[in-house]
């Protein structure tokens, strides 16, 4: 089966491109935004968050959103923790509903990801998606001096993601 990672910003026509696809038939088309908030909130997510972050765990077992908020944002280091708990477990879905589109027989599965060029920015581990190098890839932040970019450095990354 045929993955295809789909990317761009709002009004680039994903919306178009997906809409065409699903007339072909036999091609799964997933929502990685909608992926995400289903993983964010499942109680194994959930508890995972809870433990990182004390205090952001409502009496129903959800998260309590600003609150979260309030504990990451603003604060690098702890939006990269929250990243590291996240990530894994959205990816790791994805590549669960890819697979059942796969056993299900579907020729083609698209995964629409809006934010999938920030692996190439912030890189990834081995295996975090198909075609993914399996030793993993720093990307160029993690490469940076510092974690610093340069603007001559810019001109190295792909033309489409220095717009963004």
């Amino acid at each position: 089966m045929l993955r295809i990672g789909l990317t761009g910003p709002t009004g680039s026509g994903k919306s178009t491109v997906t809409a065409l696809m699903r007339r072909w038939g036999g091609v799964e088309i997933l929502d990685a935004d909608t992926i995400a908030h289903e993983v964010n909130n499942s109680p194994a997510c959930a508890a995972a968050i809870a433990a990182a972050f004390p205090g952001t765990r409502l009496p129903d077992g959800t998260i309590d959103r600003p609150a979260l908020a309030a504990a990451v944002f603003g604060e690098p280091m702890e939006l990269k923790r929250l990243v590291g708990i996240t990530f894994p477990l959205i990816l790791a879905e994805c590549e669960a509903r890819m697979d059942a589109a796969e056993a299900a027989g579907c020729r083609a599965c698209v995964l629409d990801a809006p934010t999938l060029f920030e692996s190439e920015m912030f890189g990834y581990v081995g295996g975090a998606f198909t075609g993914a190098n399996p030793q993993g890839k720093a990307g160029f932040f993690e490469a940076a001096d510092g974690g610093t970019i340069l603007l001559d450095e810019i001109g190295e990354i792909h033309t489409q993601i220095q717009a963004k």
